[in-house]
């Protein structure tokens, strides 16, 4: 949307009458901490869900908690991936939170309702989720490798919230690619092809060209 959160409406709704927003309260690029949390609001509002209609949610002892993207279930649950800065790295980390359909967190979903994970040194980012046939779900995103130097990442988890070990080259449910030696390389969508294989687009800054 114009104010920078994300619009999206579930499966079975008509356009329009129904929408769920994923917000937070600062650039999702920004590397300072700004006391953010996830922001989902059902609009117009439903007041059988979360609060009066909104949901926020702080990860532990996260100072920057940010949602950038969200999917609907099969059950009517939802799943919403993007970043939390924690006390324990002090750096961005993937962060997905599962919720129940009436906005209350599934607590049995990874820890407490809430998966965070590192791959790099600094500034992971989770863009885009999506789920699977089988019920794992895929996080893209960005990883920094070094001082100015980011990869595509993707995360697989299990439906419970769990890295999935048959993904990876090193069987622990993350990959980071680098492509062709860019310094900017960041995934923004990711797409489950029929077959199972995934289709990731985002862009590549080699430090003079964009592609």
């Amino acid at each position: 949307t114009d104010d920078g959160s994300l619009a999206w409406t579930p499966s079975g709704i008509a356009a329009g009458s129904y929408k769920v927003q994923v917000s937070s309260t600062a650039d999702a690029n920004a590397k300072d901490a700004s006391d953010a949390v996830f922001s989902i609001i059902i609009s117009p509002l439903d007041l059988t869900f979360g609060t009066n209609g909104t949901v926020t949610t702080s990860l532990g002892a996260g100072t920057d908690t940010r949602g950038l993207a969200v999917i609907e279930l099969p059950d009517g649950k939802l799943v919403v991936a993007g970043r939390s800065v924690t006390s324990t790295y002090g750096s961005p980390e993937f962060a997905l939170v599962q919720y129940n359909a009436d906005g209350s967190l599934d607590h049995s979903f990874g820890t407490n309702g809430s998966a965070l994970t590192l791959i790099g040194k600094d500034l992971d980012i989770g863009w885009e989720v999506a789920r699977k046939a089988d019920g794992k779900i895929v996080v893209a995103g960005q990883t920094e490798t070094g001082p100015g130097d980011d990869n595509f990442a993707i995360l697989r988890f299990s439906p419970s919230g769990t890295l999935d070990t048959t993904f990876g080259p090193g069987n622990d449910g993350r990959v980071s690619t680098d492509l062709s030696g860019g310094q900017d390389d960041r995934a923004y969508d990711v797409i489950v092809q029929p077959d199972g294989k995934l289709l990731v687009s985002g862009t590549s800054h080699d430090g003079s060209n964009i592609a």
